[in-house]
């Protein structure tokens, strides 16, 4: 019972670590995360050390530390494709996508992005994460109509949806930049005016003013 209760409070630590990332305290969450990923390679906890892997590139890609960013998923999706862990996997390669897209890196940015697609087919609110991350990067290689139509797929899961466990906010932002460079300026108007009030609406919902200002200022969309 001892080692589920240090398993267990590692893995909250973690889980914690994601959600201080949601609301763009990147530097907290990197903090927290080495801390629980020692912690979970001391106890040879292996599926939480890949978790806290994960979550660390993009605490580190927003930090602009991209090469370590890059070389955590990499061990992350290694040890979640041995695991046959698709879900876990698929987000791995959604966050490296978005690090590569950092770097520059647009080919690889898109392999990874498709392939996060397809591991996260079964999983609706996380495909539709990665579909925005892949409309993104599309967008970044200047094919419009390509992330248009992809972001449109990602908001048709979107409103099929009660809400999506993380992306939202990138999903409408691109599916609203995609449709102004394909020329359809008051639709991407609508979709940028429902997504700002998207933002405030969750941005309402977080009571401490301290964790509020973070969301709003220090999220990238």
């Amino acid at each position: 019972a001892f080692t589920g209760d240090r398993r267990n409070a590692c893995l909250g630590r973690v889980n914690a670590a994601h959600a201080i990332l949601q609301l763009g305290d990147h530097q907290r969450a990197e903090r927290a995360l080495r801390s629980a990923l020692a912690d979970a390679d001391r106890m040879g906890l292996h599926n939480v050390s890949a978790l806290a892997r994960q979550n660390l590139g993009p605490a580190l890609g927003r930090m602009g530390a991209l090469a370590e960013a890059r070389a955590l998923e990499n061990l992350a999706i290694r040890a979640f494709s041995g695991q046959e862990n698709r879900r876990q996997e698929g987000r791995a390669r959604a966050y490296l996508a978005q690090n590569l897209l950092l770097e520059g890196e647009l080919e690889a940015a898109e392999s990874e992005a498709r392939t996060a697609v397809a591991r996260l087919a079964p999983i609706p609110p996380l495909r539709a994460f990665a579909l925005g991350v892949l409309a993104q990067v599309r967008l970044a290689r200047l094919h419009a109509e390509e992330a248009l139509a992809v972001a449109r797929e990602g908001m048709e899961v979107l409103l099929s949806l009660p809400g999506m466990e993380e992306g939202e906010s990138l999903l409408r932002l691109v599916y609203a930049e995609a449709l102004m460079a394909t020329g359809n300026l008051p639709a991407a108007a609508d979709a940028i005016d429902v997504a700002r009030q998207r933002v405030l609406g969750r941005a309402a919902r977080v009571v401490d003013p301290g964790w509020r200002a973070s969301f709003l200022e220090k999220v990238p969309e």
